[in-house]
């Protein structure tokens, strides 16, 4: 009886065993199977990060193919997908003439080229990091404003954006891009000058150019703080202007006090817009001795081209309308020649729809009125913001009109 007992007492010690060691079974498995689980998310998270590094590359490369410029540097976005982002630097040599350093151990670039590294992460954190070198060939340089020189009010702002994003807003800034130049390489014709009685300083959003061989602290004044300060690579010529013919003659056209006039492509003597009336401008070519806009609206509804040969006055906030919102279809081109005389240059009022271009090659060009002008300008005699102005650039101007050199991918590798 009592060795019965024993053997039953020895069976239950070996099942309580047996049974503790299928418990650790079991939790060993549990743990190695989280572990493998953790590590495929793990593995998967820096997968996503890659993804992101990537991406950054392919969003710097486009970005720099459609603007012409570069991004604000370094640049942080986040991608369409849900945890991924990526920061991009930048390493331009683009303008060199010898080889420059990217980061501590990292490639030299060459001239003519520049160095993009994207880090990509997920979810703040598996940092991954693509390069890519892109060579960049020549092409056609452009700038918003070509002038000898810029004189500013107090107040003023100078930046750039692109049109093809939208209109302007934080969503359409462009960083880093051409803003005004100077074909002058002394300050007595070239100048970047600010009138300030208090020292007050401007921001300019972006690069501002001397003549080939300017000297930048002649030429910018101490309270003008361009982005970057560079030489143009040669000096940009004026274009040449000729007026069209065989359009269409018509005589005065007057709208003032709510009335609307539309007009039809053609030349016309004296066109005026006074006292809440509006012209109206369908696409084609325009040729006006005088126009003349005073608390009216010279309104525009496609693309036109407007020549004015002889007085060009628009001095009331909000009194052009380019309804596209694109600088692209409003050319106006100013063919007078500077006499000294207070009516030999446009008066330029801008506002909320001012998207054009102006020409006008052989004369000053005033801004007044507080305004907003989104676009581009060229002077032969000078810019001056008669009162504090805001000049935007629309840098699709210069991808429509040849843009600034086409990329080519040289090498892309993992970091």
């Amino acid at each position: 009886m009592q060795r019965m007992k024993s053997r039953h007492g020895l069976a239950v010690v070996l099942v309580i065993c047996s049974l503790a060691a299928l418990f650790g079974l079991a939790a060993s498995i549990l743990v190695l199977s989280g572990g493998g689980l953790q590590l495929a998310l793990t593995h998967q998270q820096v997968e996503q990060a890659r993804f992101a590094a990537e991406g950054g590359i392919a969003w710097g490369v486009d970005y720099c193919s459609l603007h012409g410029t570069l991004p604000s540097n370094p640049c942080a976005r986040d991608m369409e997908n849900p945890g991924q982002s990526f920061v991009l630097t930048t390493y331009d040599n683009r303008a060199g003439s010898a080889a420059i350093s990217s980061f501590p151990g990292g490639p030299q670039v060459p001239p003519h080229c520049m160095y993009l590294v994207s880090e990509g992460l997920f979810r703040g954190k598996h940092a991954q990091k693509e390069g890519c070198m892109v060579h960049v060939s020549d092409g056609p340089f452009q700038v918003g404003a070509l002038a000898p020189h810029f004189y500013f009010k107090p107040g003023s702002t100078i930046d750039a954006f692109d049109s093809r994003l939208g209109g302007y807003g934080p969503a359409s800034l462009v960083a880093n891009a051409n803003l005004l130049a100077t074909n002058e390489n002394d300050q007595y014709g070239g100048l970047f000058n600010f009138d300030s009685d208090d020292g007050t300083d401007i921001p300019v959003a972006g690069k501002a150019f001397v003549g080939p061989s300017g000297d930048f602290d002649r030429q910018i004044r101490p309270n003008v703080h361009p982005s970057a300060k560079a030489h143009l690579p040669a000096q940009l010529p004026m274009p040449e202007v000729e007026l069209p013919t065989g359009l269409p003659i018509y005589g005065n056209v007057r709208a003032s006090n709510s009335q609307v006039q539309t007009l039809s492509p053609g030349s016309y003597s004296e066109v005026k817009a006074r006292s809440g009336g509006t012209i109206k401008l369908t696409s084609g070519t325009y040729i006006f001795e005088r126009l003349d806009i005073h608390a009216g609206q010279l309104q525009v509804e496609g693309a036109c081209t407007v020549y004015v040969t002889r007085y060009f006055h628009a001095e009331t906030n909000g009194a052009i309308v380019n309804t596209t919102e694109r600088a692209k279809n409003l050319k106006f081109i100013y063919t007078r020649a500077a006499d000294g005389t207070d009516e030999d240059r446009p008066y330029i009022a801008g506002g909320a729809q001012a998207y054009f271009t102006l020409l006008a090659t052989k004369t000053m060009v005033d801004v007044v009125d507080n305004s907003h002008i989104y676009g581009s300008i060229v002077a032969g005699k000078g810019i001056e913001f008669s009162a504090p102005g805001h000049f935007h650039y629309d840098v699709s101007l210069a991808s429509e009109s040849g843009g600034s050199g086409s990329l080519s991918i040289i090498n892309r590798h993992s970091l």
